[in-house]
């Protein structure tokens, strides 16, 4: 089980509930960009989700959202991954991956995993 809090600005603090996906290769990938990584020239990003491609597998399922944070892939925390290490973890994964992410698009006070 994992927790974040996120400082969205100095006077206020928003909670993040993991949720966990699993999301099949199609022919063009999973359908998803990635942006942020350790080490990168803005500093020690995370992992975000950058966009949703249409008509993809991860716009099909839905669950995933443009600004979600991955941490693990195939239950490798990838928090301290840079961003070429986590594109080419991505590449070499054949039918589905599991992303545990936290979901900034569905704040809650606690977290769960589903």
């Amino acid at each position: 089980m994992y927790y974040l809090s996120i400082p969205l600005n100095k006077k206020k603090n928003r909670n993040f509930r993991t949720k966990e996906i699993e999301i099949e290769k199609g022919p063009d990938g999973f359908g998803f960009s990635i942006v942020g990584g350790y080490g990168s020239a803005h500093g020690n990003l995370p992992i975000c989700i950058r966009k949703i491609f249409p008509n993809s597998r991860a716009s099909i399922d839905g669950r995933l959202h443009e600004g979600d944070i991955i941490i693990a892939i195939n239950n490798i925390d990838i928090t301290k991954f840079k961003h070429d290490q986590v594109v080419e973890l991505l590449k070499n994964i054949n039918g589905k991956v599991r992303l545990l992410i936290y979901d900034m698009n569905n704040s809650s006070s606690s977290s769960t995993t589903s």
